[in-house]
């Protein structure tokens, strides 16, 4: 690790919980002990947020209790944020992301409340923003398996293909975009291109937010020395919700290529996707998956016509 220390002064920390408080408390205990086992803090302010996300399970109650036992034992600030809707990947984190900007905070990190933040990295992370960073990601490793899931990512805009690349502790490291599961910005990158993009509701949003970023002249990079683990697995692995999954990801990729693609290479771009929309389906044919390929071309054809937000799972799932 850089044995660096850097001027800063706030940084704020969201962790966004649904219906999986065992998850999350695990999180954010890890970013609790690689922030008091620093002997080189990098910020003078650190606040945690803990935002739930409508969850209908335990959790509302677990996490307010369990913040409010644990925020007076702890050098940093514990707050715990309710939300009464499911806002969504976007929505849940910006919900805390604006409270702390209203407050004139530095410094912004978005973690999955299933990953686990290692000793030192919240530090290495600060200082890659030092280095004429805006926004920095670290390598996100599975802990089971050991395997890197990406050390940063590239976009083919003309064929749709997302490279992670997978090289470890060669420093920090130019990328397309990081992985929304860790992602550290700076107060400057909201003054300029806002919030998360809440229109897609889940998946998508921290390849459109780096995108974004970079056409307005920022610098996205993943610091490689950090390592970062995050299970593969997700907290969605079933059957139906796998389907959901791809609803999602194959919209939300379609809807970004017509925003941010020149139109040459939206057209392209889409059209690949069609063809491994195919190509996967016949696999889900295969395994008797019906509802994923109903899903695939559901979403492809929700992505065409523009519609964006939260699917009505009645509706227009069954």
């Amino acid at each position: 690790m850089i044995e660096a220390k850097i001027n800063t002064n706030t940084l704020s920390i969201v962790v966004l919980n649904w219906n999986d408080y065992s998850s999350t408390i695990n999180c954010v205990n890890s970013i609790l002990n690689a922030c008091n086992s620093s002997s080189n803090s990098a910020v003078n302010t650190c606040t945690l947020y803990v935002v739930d996300n409508n969850s209908s399970d335990e959790s509302p109650d677990v996490l307010k209790r369990w913040v409010e036992e644990n925020d007076e034992n702890i050098d940093q600030s514990l707050v715990y944020l309710q939300s009464y809707d499911n806002l969504g990947y976007a929505g849940g984190n910006n919900l805390a992301l604006r409270k702390a900007y209203s407050l004139g905070c530095d410094y912004y990190l978005v973690i999955n409340n299933d990953a686990i933040v290692t000793k030192g990295s919240i530090d290495e992370l600060l200082f890659s923003l030092s280095k004429g960073v805006d926004i920095v990601g670290p390598a996100i490793v599975d802990p089971e398996t050991g395997k890197v899931q990406s050390a940063g990512k590239k976009i083919d805009t003309y064929f749709g293909k997302h490279t992670a690349y997978k090289d470890l502790d060669v420093g920090l490291k130019d990328v397309g975009y990081v992985s929304g599961a860790c992602i550290m910005f700076t107060k400057r990158v909201i003054d300029k291109i806002s919030f998360l993009e809440e229109s897609y509701f889940i998946y998508t949003e921290d390849i459109e937010y780096c995108l974004r970023a970079k056409n307005n002249n920022l610098k996205v990079a993943c610091n490689t020395n950090v390592h970062i683990f995050h299970s593969s697995a997700g907290a969605i692995d079933t059957r139906y919700s796998k389907g959901i999954r791809k609803y999602y990801q194959t919209r939300n990729n379609v809807l970004m290529a017509v925003k941010y693609f020149k139109r040459p290479h939206a057209l392209i771009y889409i059209v690949f996707m069609l063809v491994r929309i195919v190509k996967n389906s016949l696999l889900f044919l295969w395994r008797g998956n019906f509802f994923a390929i109903h899903m695939c071309f559901y979403g492809f054809y929700d992505g065409i016509r523009l519609r964006d937000g939260k699917i009505d799972t009645r509706k227009n799932c069954l």
